[in-house]
């Protein structure tokens, strides 16, 4: 009886283990457009540093990107929504945050959690699809 005590408790120790990976670290919002891959090249990078720049002067929404190596063992979504809201995205009042997450090992796109703002505006929900 002993031993299957012992046995299950280095199971469920295990397991819990496991299930407690820690999350990849969220990077520090050093620029609008984040690489940690460094899949972009120096010409593409500014052509989208500035994109991202005129559709924030435009006021219609702030926009950054990341591209990230992984997010270890965390939903895709619920990393997003951490690293959005550790950048602070997005202007008081307005709720016009959105943040682009790329995951290149990834084979799925995921727009998830677009605040009010950003999809009464400049990407309303009824021109976005996902699959």
């Amino acid at each position: 009886m002993g031993t299957l005590r012992w046995l299950c408790f280095w199971v469920i120790a295990a397991t819990s283990w496991v299930c407690a990976a820690a999350p990849a670290p969220i990077p520090a919002p050093t620029s609008r457009l984040v690489d940690q891959v460094g899949v972009l090249s120096d010409a593409e990078r500014a052509a989208l540093l500035a994109r991202l720049q005129t559709i924030q002067t435009s006021g219609r929404a702030q926009v950054a990107i990341l591209i990230s190596s992984g997010t270890e063992d965390a939903p895709l979504a619920d990393y997003a929504l951490e690293v959005a809201e550790n950048w602070q995205l997005g202007r008081a009042g307005r709720d016009d945050g959105l943040l682009i997450l790329v995951v290149p090992s990834v084979t799925a796109v995921i727009v998830t959690n677009m605040p009010d703002g950003v999809t009464k505006s400049t990407l309303p929900k009824s021109q976005c699809t996902s699959s």
